[in-house]
């Protein structure tokens, strides 16, 4: 288990973290399976005040993998206008906008 604070409030994960980053609005947390698991639904968005909004939806993964194993390994925020996008990157390739309050699709590219 991995734990870390986003504004004061404690947060349990099961893997350990690959990385993390913020804006003014959002925290989101991309975890670190082991080799000997398969844990693709790694990504977990958080509000400045770290409430807990979403975790990746599988639906999403299972569109854009190619192989058992694709986690998303990079993550940024992009602003569009008054709010953010948030941009996540997969093993396979894959570039998948998202909006960071719902965790819905917004577009995606494929950059390989």
């Amino acid at each position: 288990m991995e734990k870390l604070y986003i504004a004061g409030k404690e947060q349990v994960f099961p893997h350990p973290l690959r990385m993390g980053t913020y804006n003014s609005k959002y925290h989101v947390v991309l975890l670190k399976a082991s080799s000997k698991e398969i844990f693709n639904e790694n990504v977990f968005m958080f509000d400045a005040q770290g409430n807990f909004l979403w975790q990746i939806n599988k639906a999403i993964i299972d569109k854009y993998k190619t192989s058992k194993i694709e986690p998303f390994v990079y993550a940024e925020f992009e602003q569009d206008g008054s709010d953010y996008q948030l941009r996540l990157w997969n093993w396979g390739g894959w570039k998948v906008s998202l909006d960071p309050k719902t965790g819905e699709e917004l577009s995606y590219e494929f950059t390989k």
